[in-house]
């Protein structure tokens, strides 16, 4: 009988222990969930602003790029359309020149016959 008491008075005791144990762990995860969940959230947040910074850069860049090559391809169509201008002038002159020559050539055989 005495065993039957102290065995069950032993028994009791580790159940309100592992109780006691139990409801600190409890209380303990808890309070590292909301931490961890305060400290994601705050990376969160950090991210999406360097994120955010990050995108408004490259935008900018592209920006600015963009406007470099559009700089860029008027100035090479300027030069293009000189360039051609001089050419189609040139070409103009060497037809006029080979048209002369021919005419001369018709004339001095229409002079021959």
């Amino acid at each position: 009988m005495k065993n039957s008491v102290q065995f069950c008075e032993k028994s009791m005791k580790n159940s309100v222990h592992l109780r006691e144990k139990s409801t600190k762990n409890s209380v303990h995860l808890c309070e590292k969930s909301k931490k961890n969940s305060v400290h994601l959230c705050e990376k969160s947040k950090k991210n999406s602003v360097h994120l955010s910074e990050k995108s408004m850069k490259n935008s900018v860049h592209l920006s600015e790029k963009s406007k470099k090559n559009t700089v860029h391809l008027r100035e090479k169509s300027k030069k293009n359309s000189v360039h051609l201008s001089e050419k189609s002038k040139k070409n103009s002159v060497h037809l006029r020149e080979s048209l002369r020559r021919i005419q001369c050539t018709c004339v001095k055989s229409l002079r021959r016959i």
